[in-house]
């Protein structure tokens, strides 16, 4: 990660974008920032920020529902808090979207007391340090997310009580889903583990969130990762993979009015647990010509 203590909201942006694919995370840090400068630096380094259509409600974000309301007033800004548990490393949206944001843009409103760290770790080193079984195994075949959504919860996050509705709009953004007979859902989505970009290949995917949760929390979780196969992926891999991704991962602590942009097709993120609920930060996503083009 690179850090860039002083204000730089007029950034050249050439540099800036070559700063970013060298550095995979860039931490602006100055204490005069400001919610305007966040929203104008993140407009003019994403061509295509991901919006949250009014009028659609949760169906009308790009790619699929992210399970985030815009903060009032806005259609592309929300909060990236929700809720105070600790969250494993990961890239944001592998388990749902065919083609994943971009860039990940976070604005420290308020910077937490204690705790509630942001952490990263570079995909492309992790895959570089995993052994060559793990590293061919996630390579030979895709992997596949499975979540069963009872009725309260689909209903609450695509704004729809008809389940054929609901099931049109995963079946459009590449998701195949069943109606199960107590009213659940049940989707899947199929994705790849390892990413190639440049001759190299990226550890980017939602695998550690969905195979931690199963493994500490077997009976209670609605949430499975797999191969495209059907057999599980081993659990001493994960071991060796956490293990890997936590010797690596660097901390982010929270000062005030501090602006992190994140590749999210090459780094993992996620957060240590929140223990002061007074922490606030915004969150933006999107798609930048410049990412695309690196991962062509």
């Amino acid at each position: 990660m690179l850090l860039i203590e002083k204000k730089q909201i007029g950034l050249d942006k050439t540099a800036f974008q070559a700063a970013l694919l060298q550095a995979g995370a860039i931490l602006l840090r100055h204490p005069s920032h400001t919610l305007a400068d966040f929203l104008a630096v993140s407009e003019h380094f994403t061509d295509q920020l991901l919006r949250v259509d009014p009028q659609k409600g949760a169906m009308g974000a790009i790619g699929a529902n992210f399970g985030r309301k815009p903060i009032s007033g806005f259609d592309s800004l929300f909060s990236a808090t929700g809720g105070d548990y600790a969250l494993p490393l990961h890239g944001e949206g592998y388990f749902h979207f065919s083609d994943p944001p971009h860039l990940l843009w976070f604005f420290c409103a308020t910077p937490p007391q204690e705790a509630g760290e942001t952490l990263l770790c570079d995909g492309e080193r992790l895959f570089a340090s995993l052994p060559q079984t793990i590293q061919a195994g996630l390579q030979q075949q895709a992997i596949v997310y499975s979540r069963i959504h009872p009725p309260s919860t689909w209903q609450e996050l695509y704004g729809s009580k008809d389940p054929s509705h609901v099931q049109a709009h995963f079946k459009q953004r590449g998701i195949e889903s069943r109606y199960l007979p107590d009213g659940s859902i049940e989707s899947r989505f199929r994705s790849c583990a390892i990413r190639h970009r440049a001759g190299k290949q990226i550890f980017v995917n939602n695998l550690l969130p969905f195979a931690l949760r199963e493994l500490d929390t077997p009976k209670q979780t609605q949430a499975r990762v797999r191969f495209a196969n059907g057999e599980s992926i081993p659990s001493e891999w994960i071991v060796q993979i956490l293990a890997q991704a936590q010797a690596q991962q660097e901390e982010i602590h929270w000062q005030a009015k501090d602006i992190l942009v994140i590749d999210n097709t090459r780094f993992l993120h996620g957060r240590r647990q929140i223990r002061d609920p007074q922490r606030e930060l915004y969150l933006r996503l999107g798609y930048a010509n410049f990412i695309r083009q690196a991962v062509a």
